[in-house]
């Protein structure tokens, strides 16, 4: 934007998602437009374990082929059964953040910050993923809103994104991600445990390749009046992705980025994209909201709010010692 605000100039990019995906075009932000000294040694490293563990490019091409191969195989073997689990017998949410049948197109978008530190306090107090812990807040804070609007929801059906192992090069524009299907409680007691096990669970799930699969491959061969008319997600109410950032400030021609933020397309009838963005010290939480969901555009804002607000609650139950923060 034009305009100055508070000693800042907001700077709003939009960009095509078959261009790449959310880690692979932050980095495109970082090696581009940034300056030079805040480039890719700045950016969070996101390797997969295997890529950890194997060195050498030989030993690479071996573990990449092979790994190819059995999930190829694994993919065309499942492929029908997670299709027909996910668009034939898995019945659509109900409640008012989910509409299978009209989206307006019009977002709500909204965002804030907390510490990261905050939130690496409690993933290490409880000894959990961070999604773990983002899973749990959303739940909570959805729990108190459909309260709040009147409403009783025992559980919904997110997307969860997940990016596969990165291109090694690091200029290049890439689409490796798939998605998985989880049924988020929202009701009920040790929300940690039970969103802990249902990850473990999708992990070990074919979804994740099949989805893949087709993203990939079937729909850049299938006609688009196919795809719009039979492979039409329907079932979910929102979409959920993770994009870790540079881990330092960065800088565009001398003035350093203070805030960054993404938020979340819409898929299919998905009108909901909660979104997470780790930079520098912060963390930043986006949230996209179609405004044919909304009541009013607050209802985006309490969202939000509840999300900020359970981090700060299990930061206060279960940290001893915490470090200075925000």
């Amino acid at each position: 934007g034009r305009e100055e605000v508070g000693g800042s100039y907001p700077v709003f990019i939009r960009v095509h998602h078959s261009l790449g995906d959310g880690y692979s075009l932050i980095r495109l932000f970082l090696d581009y437009m940034s300056d030079k000294e805040a480039r890719v040694d700045k950016f969070v490293k996101t390797d997969s374990i295997i890529q950890r563990l194997v060195k050498g490019e030989y030993k690479r091409k071996v573990v990449q082929v092979t790994r190819r191969v059995v999930n190829n195989i694994a993919t065309y073997i499942y492929t029908s059964i997670v299709l027909a689990e996910q668009f034939l017998t898995t019945p659509p949410d109900k409640n008012s953040l989910h509409n299978r049948i009209y989206l307006s197109g019009k977002k709500v978008c909204r965002f804030m910050e907390i510490d990261l530190e905050l939130l690496k306090e409690v993933r290490r107090s409880l000894n959990v993923r961070f999604t773990d812990v983002l899973l749990t807040a959303l739940s909570n804070s959805l729990e108190g809103c459909f309260v709040k609007w009147g409403e009783t929801v025992e559980q919904m059906r997110i997307l969860i994104t997940a990016r596969l192992p990165a291109s090694d090069q690091p200029e290049e524009l890439t689409n490796l991600f798939t998605v998985g299907m989880l049924e988020l409680p929202i009701t009920g007691n040790d929300k940690m445990k039970t969103v802990h096990l249902l990850q473990e669970r999708l992990e070990k799930l074919p979804d994740l390749y099949v989805n893949y699969w087709l993203l990939r491959v079937a729909f850049t061969i299938f006609p688009a009046t196919f795809i719009s008319k039979y492979i039409v997600s329907t079932q979910s109410t929102l979409s959920i992705s993770n994009v870790p950032g540079p881990k330092e400030y960065i800088k565009i021609r001398g003035s350093r980025v203070t805030d960054m933020a993404f938020f979340l397309p819409n898929r299919d009838m998905i009108g909901v994209g909660i979104s997470f963005l780790s930079y520098a010290d912060r963390f930043s939480i986006g949230i996209s909201v179609d405004d044919s969901l909304l009541s009013c555009p607050s209802q985006a804002d309490e969202i939000l709010e509840g999300i900020v607000q359970s981090i700060g609650q299990m930061h206060s139950s279960h940290v001893r010692n915490p470090s200075k923060t925000e």
